[in-house]
C-alpha cells in the first residue's frame, strides 16, 4: 500500500488504519464499520486521524482492497515453470481456494466489501489487479493448448474467467456461511476444470 510522497511514519499510520477496517469488518460486519470504531480498533484518540489520511469512507475502502489484493498476491503459489498446465491450474486454483484458510479474516473482509459498501463514484478495485489474475490462468489455459495437454476449441479467455469467478465466489460464500467445506469446493473446482479443458 504505497501513497506518493508518504513518510514512513503515514504510512504506518495508514496501514494500521487499514488494519483496523478490516479487523472490524471482519469480526463485526459491515454495518460496524463506522469511524468511530475503526479508530477505537486502531487505538487512535480521534476519527479526525482517519480523515487526515483518508478523504472519505469510499477512499478508505479501496486502500483496504488495494492492500488486501497486494497480501493475496504474496500469499499465492505461483506455477512452477516446468509444472505442467493441468498441474499448473490445479496449483493455482488450490493456492486462491487455500487464501480463505492463510488470510480468513482479509478474505472475509474482502468478500463484505464486495457486498455491501456502495461506492459514490469510482470503482473500488483497480482493473489491472482483476486482469492480472485472469490473465495468470489465461496463460496457463493458453500453454495446455499450445502442447496438446489440453482442447484446443475452447476460448482461454473465457474459461479464465469462468475459472477466477468461480474461485472469487469462495469468501462470498463463508461470508455467507462459514461452515463450508472450502477443500471439497477446491476439489470439485479442480475436477470440473480439469475434465473442461482436458484433451480428449
Amino acid at each position: 500500500m504505497q501513497v506518493r510522497n508518504a513518510t514512513p511514519a503515514r504510512q504506518a499510520r495508514r496501514r494500521q488504519i487499514v488494519d483496523a477496517l478490516i479487523g472490524v469488518v471482519a469480526d463485526d460486519g459491515y454495518d460496524a464499520a463506522t469511524f468511530g470504531n475503526i479508530a477505537r480498533h486502531a487505538g487512535l484518540s480521534s476519527t479526525r486521524l482517519i480523515s487526515y489520511h483518508f478523504d472519505d469512507k469510499d477512499e478508505l475502502v479501496r486502500a483496504t482492497m488495494s492492500e488486501i489484493f497486494d497480501r493475496i498476491a504474496a500469499h499465492l503459489d505461483a506455477p512452477a515453470p516446468a509444472d505442467p498446465p493441468t498441474s499448473a491450474l490445479e496449483r493455482y486454483v488450490r493456492s486462491a481456494i487455500g487464501l480463505s484458510s492463510t488470510l480468513p479474516r482479509e478474505m472475509r473482509a474482502l468478500a463484505i466489501l464486495f457486498l455491501r459498501h456502495r461506492p459514490s463514484s469510482t470503482p473500488l478495485w483497480d482493473r489491472p489487479q482483476e486482469d492480472a489474475a485472469v490473465g495468470r490462468v489465461q496463460e496457463i489455459l493458453q500453454t495446455g493448448q499450445e502442447n496438446g495437454s489440453m482442447r484446443p476449441d475452447f476460448d482461454p479467455a473465457v474459461v479464465a474467467g469462468a475459472v477466477q469467478r468461480a474461485i472469487d465466489g469462495i469468501p462470498l460464500a463463508l461470508a455467507l456461511d462459514p461452515e463450508i467445506d472450502v477443500d471439497h469446493h477446491a476439489d470439485q473446482l479442480v475436477d470440473l476444470f480439469t475434465r473442461a479443458t482436458a484433451a480428449t
